[in-house]
């Protein structure tokens, strides 16, 4: 399982990477959830939206 997480904390991580101006993400080093804090100026429904839009299209 700790594989898994560690490929999906980078998944994420990764995908967030050209986004850093505008969110930061944090609480990976726990392991299992993440806090990524948007830039006010950016709409949150549609950060999730997206962001769920994603999630799906990477499952299996």
């Amino acid at each position: 399982m700790r594989k898994t997480y560690a490929a999906r904390r980078a998944a994420l991580s990764g995908a967030l990477s050209g986004s850093r101006a505008h969110a930061r993400l944090m609480g990976l080093e726990a392991g299992l959830h993440a806090h990524l804090e948007l830039d006010p100026a950016l709409d949150a429904a549609d950060v999730s939206a997206r962001a769920r839009r994603w999630v799906c299209s990477c499952r299996p």
